[in-house]
């Protein structure tokens, strides 16, 4: 059996820990609508936000295939329920009882008997639409919302059953029909995005069709590294195809042709970098894989920050965000996310099938 690629030997956590200070850094700008995102100045498309998110999602198309590979069985949803919901059970109890109470505008007999309040737990369930919270962040910048970086989510989860459903088909070990249909996709894709917005005149038409842009170009991020694993050992990791790829995606930038390229070229660029041999780098997760209680507590706190302290210049604000919430990613990686983890030993359906069987005994 090969060696798995999701620890010390690879850049996987330092990439993903790069890619929630982008969304940080990203939520920087636009929470506070101060000034612009520097890689949408340079871009015209998009932000370091989705930049940091589309790495979340290659590197976890590509892990969580491989993940499948090493455990084709219904313990795979349980594996995969452990890394995200009580991480995510904690940040909606901490944001309910903790952190709305201190910066509500209401009382705390109206918060608490407010349907709204309860009905925010609603986001443990991923799929169920959340609002806001009574009397928070109401005359934020960004108003009433909580928790904007929620919403990726259930993207995420879809995909791990997609990808699930996929193995159980026997598809994932098609190499090229899962290359082809990729490339389809991709193809697909780029067709939508050139014509969406001339098909769609009206501002709120424009809206949705861009959110559901971005949808599927997380998914298809997705996608494509699960590609990249089932063809892992037919791909040349080199650095010179690394380099050219950069160029190209970087001369793509303000041209029709960017979304398309961002699907070619950075899924290469990020599995690459991530299994390039480099010091102290791959050492990123020796005290604790920081990066999800950082995706997850972010947004909340920065909205904290600029009730507080206003529209604070931008740099301020990026080191403020970090600094106040990675203490509490390290909570929640110690305290909550890495016990979790340790569950995983315990597989679900065997235990399921001792108990059936327990019981039908007795009877």
């Amino acid at each position: 059996m090969k060696k798995s690629l999701s620890h010390s030997n690879n850049n996987f956590d330092f990439l993903r820990l790069l890619g929630a200070f982008l969304v940080i850094v990203s939520h920087s700008f636009v929470l506070t609508l101060n000034g612009v995102d520097p890689l949408y100045i340079l871009s015209g498309s998009t932000d370091l936000g989705v930049l940091g998110v589309a790495m979340f999602f290659v590197i976890s198309g590509f892990l969580i295939a491989q993940s499948w590979h090493f455990d084709q069985s219904l313990h795979f949803i349980w594996k995969r329920f452990l890394r995200l919901i009580p991480g995510l059970i904690a940040v909606t109890i901490f944001t309910v009882f903790i952190l709305g109470p201190v910066v509500t505008t209401v009382s705390l007999k109206e918060y608490f008997t407010n349907p709204m309040t309860w009905s925010y737990f609603k986001s443990i369930a991923l799929y169920l639409n959340v609002g806001g919270l009574p009397g928070v962040f109401t005359n934020n910048p960004y108003p009433n919302t909580v928790n904007g970086s929620l919403w990726t989510l259930p993207i995420e989860v879809t995909m791990y059953v997609l990808l699930m459903i996929s193995g159980f088909l026997g598809l994932l070990g098609k190499k090229k029909l899962m290359t082809s249909f990729g490339i389809i996709l991709v193809v697909i894709y780029f067709l939508n995005d050139i014509t969406h917005f001339a098909l769609y005149t009206s501002f709120t038409s424009q809206i949705f069709t861009s959110q559901l842009n971005v949808t599927l170009l997380f998914s298809l991020f997705f996608i494509m590294g699960s590609i990249y694993f089932v063809n892992k050992d037919s791909i040349k990791w080199d650095n010179n195809i690394l380099l050219t790829f950069i160029i190209l995606w970087v001369f793509s930038f303000r041209t029709m042709f960017f979304n398309v390229a961002s699907l070619v070229f950075l899924p290469y660029i990020i599995l690459c970098i991530a299994q390039m041999p480099l010091p102290f780098i791959n050492k990123a997760s020796k005290y604790g894989d920081f990066s999800y209680g950082l995706y997850i507590y972010a947004f909340p706190i920065q909205q904290t920050i600029i009730l507080y302290l206003g529209r604070i210049p931008i740099v301020q604000m990026i080191l403020l965000s970090i600094l106040c919430t990675l203490p509490l990613s390290v909570i929640s990686w110690n305290l909550i996310e890495s016990k979790a983890l340790k569950l995983k030993k315990i597989h679900i359906s065997k235990l399921l099938k001792s108990k059936i069987s327990e019981i039908y005994y007795k009877l």
